[in-house]
């Protein structure tokens, strides 16, 4: 075998990239969080955030993004953990055995995590625009694709990050240290708006 085909590039397969580890495990997880019935859970609460928010007055973008950037981001963080809880129990032991990398477990369930937060958005996004008790308040006031879409961006990468960073710092994955560093970098966050001092600025 000459040098030259050892060195040949394995062409990229859009087939092999969705059977890799982190994907199987990616729809693994989704598979199952919907199956339990847990799915279910975010749909009740997208809802009841609808009915005390949207319900009577669709308000305008700002005022939607408003909300549903803190909403979102507390359903994701909710959301999150119940996945991950139920990914680290006892029966998963057989599946991490056979993977070549722990890595790509821990990668299957934050793609798993992520995803979620598009179908929540676009629930939310769907409530929003379309249903609302009286006509003068229908939908979103002033919505359009080129000022919702920034929004839209920039509230999925919120959510997806919060997502992230819950798994990063539960329990069975993150060490005391890591969980010691980010207290202290909320606190540090929290000082810096409170005080117009020197310290707190930098």
């Amino acid at each position: 075998m000459s040098s030259s085909s050892l060195q040949t590039p394995v062409a990229f397969s859009p087939t092999a990239l969705w059977r890799s580890q982190t994907l199987t495990i990616a729809r693994f997880m989704l598979k199952s969080h919907i199956r339990s019935g847990w799915i279910l859970g975010d749909i009740v609460f997208i809802w009841f955030l609808y009915a005390a928010f949207f319900y009577e007055f669709g308000g305008d973008v700002a005022y939607f993004y408003g909300i549903m950037n803190q909403a979102l981001s507390v359903l994701a963080v909710l959301s999150t953990i119940v996945m991950t809880q139920r990914a680290m129990t006892a029966r998963m032991y057989l599946p991490l055995a056979r993977l070549s990398s722990r890595s790509a477990y821990i990668g299957g369930l934050i793609v798993a995590t992520a995803f979620l937060r598009v179908p929540s958005f676009l629930l939310a996004l769907l409530l929003a625009l379309g249903f609302h008790t009286h006509t003068p308040s229908f939908g979103i006031q002033g919505a359009t694709f080129s000022n919702m879409l920034p929004g839209a961006v920039g509230l999925l990468l919120n959510t997806i990050f919060v997502a992230m960073l819950s798994i990063v710092l539960y329990r069975p994955l993150a060490t005391r240290l890591l969980q010691i560093i980010f207290l202290l970098w909320c606190a540090t966050t929290l000082y810096s708006n409170t005080s117009n001092t020197i310290v707190a600025q930098y």
